[in-house]
Formats: structure tokens, sequence, C-alpha cells
């Protein structure tokens, strides 16, 4: 996972705790019509700068996660927040 982050995107991660797995099949919302089994990590940003390939991400912003759930995004990825802030409150 660490070094699919910094491959894909240009960032170093600490990976804090899992959050949330979640099981995709064929789902419509996601880019590809596959079986994905989703392993949502808590990270910590260590160093780097975003980059990308237009190919797979068009552009990307940071907010906080109580604005990104208000957000018009896939059901997983607000699922995934859901369960982070359930346990941020903890």
């Amino acid at each position: 996972m660490i070094r699919e982050i910094k491959e894909r995107i240009g960032l170093n991660i600490k990976p804090i705790r899992l959050i949330k797995v979640q099981e995709a099949i064929y789902s419509k919302e996601l880019s590809k019509s596959k079986h994905f089994i989703l392993l949502d990590f808590l990270c910590e940003l260590v160093s780097g700068k975003i980059r990308f390939n237009e190919n797979e991400i068009q552009s990307c912003i940071w907010v906080k996660p109580e604005k990104a759930i208000k957000m018009k995004i896939d059901s997983f990825t607000k699922e995934t927040i859901r369960e982070y802030l359930k346990t941020k409150k903890r």
C-alpha cells in the first residue's frame, strides 16, 4: 500500500490504522465494473507533493471529512468517511 500510494500520487504516507473493509461487486459507481475488496486505512502524510496520471485521476482537493461527506462522492468513500468520523468521536 505504501509503495502503491508513492507510485500513483507521489506521497509518502504512514498507515495509522484500518478503518473499514468493503466489498464492491461490479458496482456501477466505480470506474471499472469488477469485483473489488476495498481496504480503507487512515494514514498520516509524511512528505511529498501530489502528482498523478490524468488517465486515472482528473483532479484532487483537500477538504475536512465533515465537508467531504456532504460532497457528491461514491457510496464506498462516503461509508469510509462515516466510519472515520464515528471512531474519531470516541
